[in-house]
Order: structure tokens, then sequence, then C-alpha cells
């Protein structure tokens, strides 16, 4: 299970980041409210890099749920942690706060 150090909210994004670096790669699962939305892939880091600047790995992934609200993760991995956002493209712009306070995160790495 994770050990997420901080995770936020505000309109229109949900962040989060995690101390333990994913030296073997890992990844975060998405829910709306209890249901599994989406899994992405958490990218091992540079592990030949001699400054963090260029140990840091990116991945994005597009994903929609069965209402067609549109989803962007954002995943960095380092060698201090793995950071992420979620960004929410709801199809009623009206809806988008309540549907971010239904999302949850949570991030695994790869044991081995």
């Amino acid at each position: 299970m994770s050990h997420t150090k901080h995770h936020s909210r505000d309109e229109d994004y949900l962040r989060g980041s995690d101390s333990l670096p994913a030296v073997n790669g890992g990844y975060i699962t998405v829910y709306l409210e209890d249901a599994e939305l989406y899994i992405a892939s958490v990218p091992s880091f540079n592990l030949m890099a001699e400054k963090h600047r260029d140990s840091v790995v990116e991945n994005t992934e597009e994903f929609m749920d069965k209402d067609e609200n549109e989803y962007v993760i954002n995943i960095w991995s380092s060698n201090v942690g793995v950071d992420w956002d979620l960004e929410i493209y709801p199809k009623d712009e009206k809806a988008r706060f309540a549907l971010l306070k239904r999302i949850r995160i949570e991030y695994e790495s790869n044991p081995y």
C-alpha cells in the first residue's frame, strides 16, 4: 500500500506524491467511489542519473469513465519518489467538483 505523503484536491486537479521511489516501477489505481476506474503505469526513474533533475521519468495516460467523463493522469518518477496529478474533464462542467470528491488514488510500487 502507498505511503502517500501529500494528497490534495482543488477544483481542477487531484494531486499526490509518495516518498518511496519506484525503483522497479509500479502502478497507480484510480477509483471512482469503490470501483476500480483505471490502472496507470508508474515508470522506474533513471537509475543512472547523477542529479535529481536527470532522474525524472514522466508518463501521461488518458482514459474515460462510463459516463464519458475524461481524465488525464501525469506521473513523474524520480530518485526522491513519485508525484502525480489527475486532471478531470467532466461531460457536465457543473459536476467537476462533485466528481473530483468521488475519486480516490492509490500508489503501489513493484516489490522486485
